[in-house]
């Protein structure tokens, strides 16, 4: 009986039934040792010519266990160069995620129909943090951050992402027990690939606050005021910053300038500075706050950013504490 087997140099099945081994270039002889009682002889038979080429059952034994020996290292190269791909393109998705807030000039023809942060109280300190969000049309990169502030200090960050999307919609639980005051504050952002090639972005703000009305909230941002100053007399104080040449407001209120102007500057200007402005805050505190050594820590903990735009409209300040109670000043040309 001959088979030829052009792939495989062995086959288990064949040395069962003592089918001779016939190899792809050519054919030649093979001879097999029957077993005796108490073990199997190995080695070529007495009556075999010594120019015979001759392969017996452990030889054949040997092979085939070398060669299984090589498909198992194969399979195992071949998995860890799968696993290493899935790895590299994990990290590239991660840093095109962790890159994307940038600021690009406005679209003229996409824009957000709707952009909605809300705080939905859930019971024994527990809320859920819903936003949604929706482009007019699909955008080359949807991207949604939100911080949560509980009492004036960071208490969460979320970053969600999506490639060629229009709409966003995203719910975490928020657990801020003993909080008098929460508020959210989100930015939701597309980044916009034109058919002739030039990048372009669109970008809406949302924000919530709980509790939503009464003396409670009063009494809350009372407290809040009373932080704000607080940190820019120290600012004033430790930097020598001359407060009075600003203005100044908790990064929170940034929202409501979405489709109202700074003072002093136009709706076209105020639109470009924020973007600006987040593009600084995502990459500078969002994602981590640098310490003297250029290491980045985590935000949360931290007090809520307090902008100070320049009244001469050169420059703004962006001031806030980290947890560990160091003054830290971003600062952004205009």
């Amino acid at each position: 009986m001959r088979i030829l087997f052009p792939w495989y140099p062995i086959s288990l099945y064949m040395i069962r039934e003592k089918t001779p081994y016939i190899s792809p270039v050519r054919i030649l002889p093979v001879q097999f040792q029957r077993f005796r009682r108490g073990g199997r002889r190995c080695g070529p038979r007495k009556d075999m010519r010594p120019s015979e080429e001759t392969y017996n059952v452990c030889n054949l034994k040997k092979r085939g266990s070398v060669t299984m020996k090589k498909t198992a290292i194969f399979c195992l190269v071949n998995a860890l160069i799968l696993l290493s791909a899935l790895f590299l393109k994990q990290l590239f998705e991660g840093k095109v995620a962790r890159e994307a807030i940038i600021y690009f000039p406005e679209s003229e023809n996409y824009y957000f129909l709707d952009a909605k942060t809300d705080l939905v109280p859930g019971g024994k300190g527990v809320f859920f943090l819903r936003t949604f969000s929706r482009l007019n049309e699909k955008a080359y990169l949807r991207q949604d951050i939100s911080l949560v502030f509980a009492d004036g200090r960071l208490i969460l960050t979320q970053n969600r992402w999506k490639r060629d999307a229009e709409r966003m919609e995203t719910e975490q639980d928020v657990h801020a027990p003993g909080a008098e005051n929460l508020s959210a504050l989100s930015l939701h952002y597309a980044e916009i690939h034109d058919p002739g090639g030039e990048i372009k972005s669109a970008f809406a703000m949302s924000a919530d606050r709980f509790p939503a009305g009464g003396n409670e909230t009063e009494k809350a941002m009372e407290k809040e005021e009373r932080e704000l100053e607080r940190i820019l007399q120290r600012a004033k104080k430790e930097l020598r910053i001359p407060i009075e040449n600003y203005d100044a407001f908790p990064l929170d209120k940034l929202s409501g300038f979405g489709n109202k102007p700074f003072p002093g500057f136009s709706l076209a200007e105020t639109r470009k500075i924020t973007g600006q402005l987040w593009e600084g805050i995502y990459k500078n505190y969002f994602l981590g706050i640098k310490d003297e050594k250029g290491r980045p820590e985590s935000p949360l903990g931290s007090t809520m950013p307090i902008v100070l735009l320049a009244k001469d409209k050169g420059h703004l300040l962006v001031l806030f504490e980290t947890k560990d109670g160091k003054l830290r000043m971003l600062k952004q040309m205009i």
